[in-house]
């Protein structure tokens, strides 16, 4: 639609155009050209009229609005109102509203808040990849550690044994009593260290290498943590570490080795196996590794001796019980630098773990000795057993099934909350009593967990394959690293107890040896010259005891079975600081072409000096007490015979019977 275009009629001027003066001069009216700019001229000149009507029509209708809002009902009168208005005043006043919400916000206290350190358990880092790291992930495997710090020990000595009839003397058979020694007292359990022999108890002399390491738990944990929080079907009672078993491989050293560097592993000189199934050679389950961390069938200990690290750092299944071991104490193999001992021990005053030395041939590790028998925790470790049959599946064959530990009084400690178990390294303890005195091994482990993908839906997991097995299968489960050179010492051992003057080259030590699978121990006191050898009879003469720890017997001057063959090369003695006691070194050379360092300042050779002095004082104490019974016995017998001469006195010279 076009709008009308309207025309004005001009002004002239006077004198202008007065030819034009007849031409038709009319109003306004329609003009009859097409110009678009009449109607921008209208709505230029007319637009501020059009808002000022507009803004005064909004303006009533908003007075309008107000004011209907504010009219009073004509319904309600005053006195109505005035009620309503007293019922809000009591509502109001009786209101918990303490205008709290209006109060001026404490700033200062609010920074102060947040300048507070954030605590560790209260955050948790996570990937800023991007939307994809929200999604749920495919289970798959952690990374798996292997056992940390491990240490390798070697010793000999005597055991325990049960299962074995008790041997009965024929005199005592025949009610004769035993013929009562002088030359041999009793002893009690403070007069010597080790287990003491159980009734019915037989000695086994063993040889062993104790295998001690960190299982890495709290690391192991995190690892889990890591790959399962986001994973389908996330537990977080179950996806945990779970430690089943641990195994072995051992080298041999040969003679004349210059170190331990660039072993064959893949092929070593022995190993444990899992199963018998997986054995190249036919074993029974007491060979496997399962068998190995549990007492034999026919090598069963008499009893089981005192746990020393704390509880919560005993793993149920991989820290082996220790077995009754005579005439010493557990603290040089059982434990381990970075591994707490018990609360007894800390008590006692022997907290301290033992301590990193410089290696030494048949001397790897020099460890502290510790002063009390440990006897807490005597039932870490009857569980181990609990439950493993079923996950290896042993051959029925009766003789090939291990000694069951099992006891019912006894909670199961596998089944156990990870809460009870302490949350850091815990240790692991492995015996092989499978080595010869004189032989050097290398040790290295592996760690064996329970597969947490086991029976797992094939659907969440990344490769379907790994529901398979109960167990982690070997190739992702790593090795350890190498122990240090082990040495396995004779059963003879000697220690350095005084070098009272260096000028002389002469030495005072400590020797002690199994006499045979009786129980008993020789222990005796010899000075040495350079040179000297410890031979059989080299103690006679000498102070010299033979102990029976099954008759808890003490014997003087009994040396046979001393077979030592120990050679005195060299003596080296410092000049000593003064005020304080002087230091020698002793070098001896074994029967197999080992040289022994002893010093007379260490832990163990001080240790073993303290304890032949304390049987020396048991047996001067002993031997004292049956000289004054004897005496005693004597002075009666003696007062019984004065009254019988009296009283044939006064019958006439006749004895009593003939009255």
């Amino acid at each position: 639609m076009k709008l009308p275009k309207l025309s004005f009629r001009k002004k002239l001027e006077p004198g202008l155009g007065s030819e034009n003066t007849d031409e038709k001069i009319s109003g306004p009216a329609v003009s009859e050209d097409k110009d678009s700019g009449g109607a921008k001229q209208w709505m230029v000149l007319h637009l501020e009229k059009i808002c000022f009507a507009a803004a005064g029509i909004t303006f009533g209708l908003l007075i309008y609005t107000a004011a209907g809002r504010l009219s009073v009902n004509p319904k309600h009168n005053a006195a109505e109102l005035a009620n309503k208005a007293s019922q809000m005043e009591a509502l109001i006043d009786r209101s918990d509203w303490d205008g709290s919400a209006d109060q001026i916000p404490d700033f200062a206290a609010q920074v102060q808040r947040a300048n507070r350190p954030i605590e560790s358990g209260n955050y948790s880092f996570k990937s800023l990849v991007g939307f994809e790291t929200q999604k749920v992930r495919k289970r798959t495997w952690p990374k798996f550690l292997p056992a940390e710090d491990v240490w390798a020990e070697g010793g000999s000595g005597i055991f325990w044994i049960a299962g074995r009839p008790e041997k009965v003397d024929d005199a005592l058979k025949m009610g004769v009593p035993p013929a009562r020694d002088l030359n041999s007292v009793s002893l009690s359990l403070g007069d010597y260290e080790g287990a003491p022999a159980p009734r019915a108890a037989t000695a086994e002399i063993k040889h062993w290498a104790a295998i001690t390491a960190l299982i890495p738990v709290k690391k192991q944990k995190a690892l889990y943590a890591r790959t399962y929080q986001e994973a389908e079907e996330y537990q977080p009672l179950e996806d945990v570490p779970n430690y089943l078993l641990a195994r072995i491989q051992r080298i041999e050293l040969k003679s004349g080795y210059l170190g331990a560097k660039d072993l064959n592993w893949d092929e070593p000189d022995m190993q444990w196996e899992w199963t018998p199934q997986l054995a190249k050679e036919k074993m029974n389950v007491n060979e496997t590794a399962l068998g190995r961390l549990n007492p034999s069938k026919h090598d069963r200990w008499a009893t089981e001796a005192g746990e020393l690290v704390d509880a919560r750092y005993v793993h149920p299944r991989l820290t082996t019980p220790l077995g009754p071991l005579g005439y010493v104490g557990w603290e040089q193999w059982a434990t381990h630098p970075s591994i707490p001992l018990s609360d007894l021990k800390r008590k006692n005053g022997d907290g301290k773990s033992r301590q990193k030395m410089p290696s030494q041939t048949a001397d790897r590790f020099q460890k502290k000795q510790f002063e009390d028998k440990a006897a807490v925790n005597k039932n870490n470790g009857n569980n181990r057993a609990r439950k493993f049959e079923e996950f290896f599946n042993p051959t029925p064959d009766k003789s090939s099934q291990p000694v069951s530990v099992e006891n019912k009084d006894v909670p199961d400690k596998s089944k156990s909350s990870i809460e009870s178990v302490a949350d850091e390294n815990q240790l692991l303890r492995l015996f092989d009593f499978d080595v010869k005195p004189g032989k050097t091994y290398v040790y290295r482990v592996q760690l064996l967990l329970k597969n947490p993908n086991h029976n797992k839906p094939s659907r969440i997991l990344r490769d379907p394959t790994h529901r398979k097995s109960p167990f982690v299968p070997d190739q992702k489960l790593p090795w350890s690293e190498q122990s240090a050179p082990v040495y396995i010492p004779p059963l003879t051992e000697v220690y350095a107890a005084v070098v009272s003057e260096p000028t002389k080259k002469e030495a005072t030590v400590i020797v002690k040896a199994p006499t045979g699978n009786e129980g008993n121990i020789l222990i005796g006191e010899l000075t040495l010259s350079q040179g000297g050898v410890v031979v059989d009879g080299s103690l006679r003469g000498e102070r010299s005891y033979e102990m029976n720890g099954i008759g808890r017997k003490l014997t003087q001057g009994e040396d046979d079975g001393l077979d030592a063959e120990l050679l005195l090369v060299d003596i080296r003695s410092q000049v000593p600081v003064p005020g304080e006691a002087g230091m020698s070194d002793l070098l001896f050379l074994d029967p197999n072409g080992e040289f022994l360092l002893r010093n007379t300042a260490s832990v163990r050779d001080q240790r073993e000096t303290q304890r032949f002095k304390k049987l020396s004082n048991a047996y001067d104490r002993g031997t004292q007490k049956l000289r004054k019974d004897a005496d005693a016995n004597r002075r009666r017998s003696n007062d019984g015979r004065d009254d019988d001469l009296e009283d044939k006195a006064l019958l006439g010279g006749k004895d009593r019977k003939d009255k």
